[in-house]
C-alpha cells in the first residue's frame, strides 16, 4: 500500500497530465493557461508550439512579467519569439510608423504610469470631496 502523500502526489500528477492532454487535443486556436508557479506551464507551451504549424518567426509568446521573459526565452527561443507585452507593443510601434499616431519616433514607454495615474486620481477625488464638504 502506498503512503498517502505519495498516492496524493500521483493523483495530482495524473490530473495535471489529463489537463495538459485536454489542452493539447483542443481544436481552438486560442488557449488561455492560468496556473501557479511550477505547474508545468512552460512545458505545456513547448508542447503546444511543437505541435503547431509555422516557424519561430510566425509564433509569439507574451508575458506580463519581465523576469519570466528571460526564462521563457531560454526554454522556448528555438520555437517562438518571446517578449513582454510592453516590449512587443513598443516593437510594433517602432517597426510600423503608420500606427504611431501622435507619438514621436523617440517615444518612451512608462508601463508603471497607469498605477501612478490611478493613485493621483484617487488623491484628487478625495481632495475634491473634502473641499465640497468643508
Amino acid at each position: 500500500m502506498k503512503p498517502p502523500a505519495k498516492a496524493a502526489a500521483e493523483n495530482v500528477a495524473g490530473e495535471l497530465q489529463q489537463a495538459i492532454q485536454h489542452i493539447l487535443e483542443s481544436k481552438s486556436r486560442r488557449k488561455l493557461v492560468v496556473a501557479g508557479p511550477g505547474t508545468g506551464k512552460t512545458t505545456l507551451f513547448k508542447k503546444l508550439l511543437e505541435s503547431s504549424a509555422g516557424d519561430k518567426n510566425s509564433r509569439l509568446t507574451l508575458t506580463f512579467i519581465t523576469n519570466l521573459r528571460a526564462e521563457l526565452d531560454k526554454a522556448l527561443s528555438d520555437l517562438c519569439q518571446v517578449s513582454t507585452l510592453h516590449g512587443y507593443c513598443q516593437l510594433l510601434l517602432r517597426k510600423t510608423p503608420a500606427i504611431l499616431g501622435g507619438l514621436t519616433k523617440s517615444f518612451v514607454c512608462q508601463p508603471e504610469m497607469a498605477s501612478l495615474i490611478k493613485d493621483d486620481w484617487t488623491y484628487l477625488r478625495k481632495e475634491a470631496h473634502r473641499s465640497l464638504f468643508t
